[in-house]
């Protein structure tokens, strides 16, 4: 278990998704939400899940992915499958750990998503329609999985 999973806070970490594992979870809702940063206050939108209390802040990149398997209607997520995962991802000059959309089981085929940040090239995504199982991991538990979602 990673020492950070310990520590449970409001939302969601990447580091209580085991790293090589899937898990799929189901759009309850999405709403902005005031989050107090080093720089201040800033708005941040958060996705709500059926199967969990604690929410997901969603970035960027996980939100053009989203838009572009459901639609850029946040309305539209409801009722919707996401499949996400834990990689290392680019937090300024340092490698992080960070959750990333894997697909959907929802989608009725592979897709490429072009992820069009501020001030960079567009980048490629692929997304994949994943496992029809409603809220399964992709991997049989482990002593140090934290199945966030079940308190």
């Amino acid at each position: 278990m990673h020492y950070r999973a310990m520590f449970r806070g409001d939302y969601i970490a990447a580091v209580e998704i085991p790293e090589g594992r899937e898990v799929t979870r189901t759009i309850r809702g999405v709403e902005i939400v005031s989050m107090e940063s080093e720089d201040g206050v800033s708005e941040k939108p958060v996705v709500h899940f059926e199967e969990s209390p604690r929410g997901w802040v969603l970035n960027r990149t996980n939100a053009e992915c989203l838009a572009g398997m459901f639609g850029e209607e946040t309305n539209g997520w409801r009722g919707k499958r996401v499949t996400l995962y834990r990689t290392q991802v680019q937090l300024g000059r340092e490698k992080v750990p960070g959750i990333r959309v894997a697909g959907s089981p929802d989608l009725d085929r592979d897709i490429t998503v072009k992820v069009k940040l501020p001030r960079r090239r567009p980048t490629p995504m692929r997304l994949r329609r994943t496992g029809s199982a409603p809220v399964e991991d992709t991997a049989p538990p482990t002593d140090d999985a934290m199945p966030w979602g079940e308190e």
